[in-house]
């Protein structure tokens, strides 16, 4: 009969209870200070967004005035310009949602690397 050791595999490393117990300190710390800058960051997404729909709402509008024939030419510029605004503002929200997931990764990265993990 074989005997195998399930207490130790290569990939599994023990650390003492004196070195685990203010490294669990520092990750607590560490993730409230990740659940703070995630917390700002999606209020600063959501305030892109509420411009957005505001802008959305605008230009709804504004192509409801043009179609009932009041001042074309005007109107026009400011539907470009509303739809310009529309596409920054979107484009604005997609990078800012794409940094959040890299700054986690980031911060995970530093993580592991400082602490020797």
């Amino acid at each position: 009969m074989q005997q195998s050791d399930h207490n130790t595999t290569p990939q599994e490393s023990q650390i003492s209870f004196w070195r685990a117990v203010p490294l669990g300190f520092k990750v607590l710390f560490s993730e409230i200070h990740w659940q703070i800058l995630r917390g700002l960051r999606n209020w600063e997404i959501r305030q892109l967004q509420n411009k957005l729909s505001k802008e959305y709402e605008r230009l709804g509008k504004l192509l409801e005035q043009e179609s009932k024939g009041s001042d074309k030419g005007k109107k026009q510029s400011e539907i470009d310009l509303c739809r310009r605004q529309i596409e920054f503002l979107s484009r604005e929200v997609e990078h800012l949602q794409s940094q959040l997931h890299n700054l986690r990764q980031e911060i995970i990265d530093k993580r592991r690397k400082k602490w020797d993990l």
